[in-house]
């Protein structure tokens, strides 16, 4: 039969409310000495007492579980698992807390039938993974105290936490890379303007050029599948205003542009310089291999989830976390 607290506390010669007390971690403003708290630890110790997990939350009020919540499992045009890395930063975090994670389906983030299991009390709070703006879901998780922590998105009032890539850092970082490489005409081409990150990018990008005193050259609306036409049109020098470098918001953008320059008979990186961001596995085996920004997705949800354990014991967490890419040098500059 498990031990009791009724048979610590007789064999500690204290009452069952200090045994509670000290091995529930119970608030309840019991003054408990540091030489009975040792006394007891060492009764239940002896005795091989394992906390019942249910009863501890039910008397701390909290599940010791955090929600995962991501838009997408793979990054668009690949078969890159970024939020499998992410989940798997998530755990690893709730491990080391003690804690545990459930993953949700994306479907909930367009479905408010369903936004009702984000607050029914499952978990003691949520990591938005790279998920798309949604003002009315922040809002909603806020009327409801929903501990939320978001990764990749921006926060509106009501503010939530927020991990971010340091998205300026890393564009300033490959348009240097460019300038250094002595290219004049820096291009750029966005990604889905839904995300944050990518809005951001583009504006760093927009910062920087104008800063070098080079004309901005944005090309497409942020679908690189329906502006791979324009970069084509735009690379074959038809409007006169080929570039001679293309920063990409991300590899796999960047590796179809790899692509239009061979097909066009451009000699990368000696006619046309091409990077990326995200270090996908295929940017390294690419003909050539591609310069970008590494991003770890794994530390990111590593970070947002211990962020959220701290916020969910009651600790100050700061607004904002910004974590540095990587840039990788490879040939494609």
């Amino acid at each position: 039969m498990p031990v009791t607290l009724s048979e610590i506390a007789k064999k500690a010669g204290v009452s069952k409310i200090t045994v509670s007390t000290v091995l529930n971690k119970s608030k309840t403003g019991t003054r408990v000495s540091t030489q009975t708290r040792d006394r007891i630890e060492a009764v239940a110790r002896e005795l091989g007492y394992v906390p019942n997990a249910l009863a501890q939350s039910l008397t701390r009020r909290t599940t010791q579980t955090i929600g995962f919540l991501s838009q997408r499992f793979r990054l668009e045009g690949t078969n890159e698992t970024f939020a499998s890395e992410g989940l798997q930063g998530a755990i690893d975090a709730a491990d080391e807390a003690g804690f545990h994670v459930i993953a949700f389906s994306q479907k909930i983030l367009h479905s408010k039938a369903d936004w009702n299991s984000l607050a029914e009390g499952r978990c003691d709070g949520l990591v938005l993974f790279n998920t798309p703006q949604n003002t009315e879901l922040l809002s909603w998780l806020h009327a409801r105290n929903v501990r939320v922590v978001l990764v990749g998105q921006a926060s509106p009032d009501p503010v939530f936490p927020r991990v971010m890539v340091d998205n300026r850092a890393a564009i300033s970082e490959l348009f240097s890379h460019m300038r250094d490489r002595g290219k004049k005409k820096i291009a750029y081409l966005p990604n889905d303007p839904q995300f944050l990150d990518s809005q951001e990018r583009e504006l760093a990008y927009l910062e920087v050029s104008t800063a070098a005193g080079q004309k901005p050259l944005v090309i497409g609306k942020g679908d690189y599948r329906n502006d791979l036409a324009e970069v084509q049109h735009l690379l074959a020098g038809a409007s006169g205003e080929r570039p001679d470098s293309l920063i990409c918001a991300s590899d796999a953008s960047a590796l179809a542009c790899l692509q239009i320059a061979a097909s066009l008979g451009l000699e990368v990186p000696f006619d046309l310089a091409i990077s990326g961001v995200n270090n996908i596995s295929l940017s390294a085996s690419s003909t050539p291999p591609l310069t970008t920004q590494a991003i770890s997705f794994y530390d990111l949800a590593l970070r947002a989830t211990q962020l959220l354990i701290a916020h969910c014991n009651g600790e100050p967490v700061p607004s904002e976390t910004r974590l540095s890419p990587s840039l990788i040098v490879r040939s494609s500059t």
